[in-house]
């Protein structure tokens, strides 16, 4: 387990060091309409049923001489699209590309319906189970002499799991940013997840949890990820 952290962390610097840079950001929108999204309106784009019947959607990037594949999970409030440059910058790699949109985010089925912004999921492991049902439905159709994982975020914390379940399904993984800790504010950790269960057990389980509610809209300007404004 330690060494797939280890070796997952510096695999594509090491291993892959030459097309892991973004189109120019000075043509950005000419190179991205002009090549990135036929590229990715090329791909394969289907739905599988996760676990508890649930609906999920997938979009996949094979390659005909493939290096290698690689499995891409997103974070919250994401979907496989933020992806699509990525997935561009690794086609002369080899990479065959697979990226699942985890239940209640982009095209996969919510299950609680009353605010798209709340996130909700009957249990955290259904989030393993989806991606376990992907892996060997999806994923292994055809057979890949090395298969890695890269996840960001929320996603880091399903694969952090997923790895820890199923430590022998891949060759290397990398966690962008993983969700291993909740930020509970003003509560410590035990009384936020005593309320949770509390509230859980008084039907309130997909309700906001106390204190939290919709997203405000913020500034561009505070936005600490990106520093593309679109003009």
């Amino acid at each position: 387990m330690k060494r797939m952290y280890a070796v997952g962390a510096t695999v594509f610097l090491l291993l892959f060091p030459g097309r892991l840079f973004a189109i120019n950001e000075s043509t950005f929108m000419q190179e991205y309409e002009d090549a990135v999204a036929p590229f990715y309106a090329a791909g394969t784009f289907g739905e599988f049923t996760g676990t508890g019947g649930v609906r999920l959607s997938y979009a996949a990037f094979a390659q005909d001489n493939e290096t290698a594949a690689l499995v891409i999970l997103h974070g919250k409030s994401e979907s496989y699209i933020k992806y699509a440059e990525l997935v561009y910058d690794l086609r002369d790699m080899g990479f065959s590309c697979y990226l699942p949109d985890q239940r209640g985010f982009g095209f996969s089925e919510r299950i609680a319906n009353d605010d798209t912004e709340k996130v909700y999921v009957e249990s955290f492991d259904d989030y393993i189970a989806d991606l376990k049902i992907f892996i060997d439905t999806v994923v292994r159709r055809k057979p890949h002499a090395r298969l890695y994982l890269l996840a960001h975020s929320l996603g880091g914390c399903v694969a952090a799991r997923y790895l820890e379940k199923y430590p022998g399904d891949f060759t290397a993984a990398v966690l962008s940013s993983p969700m291993l800790q909740i930020n509970t504010g003003a509560f410590p950790p035990a009384v936020a997840f005593a309320l949770a269960a509390a509230e859980t057990a008084a039907g309130k389980g997909a309700a906001y949890a106390i204190g939290q509610g919709p997203r405000a809209e913020g500034s561009f300007y505070a936005n600490t990820v990106t520093h593309s404004l679109a003009l």
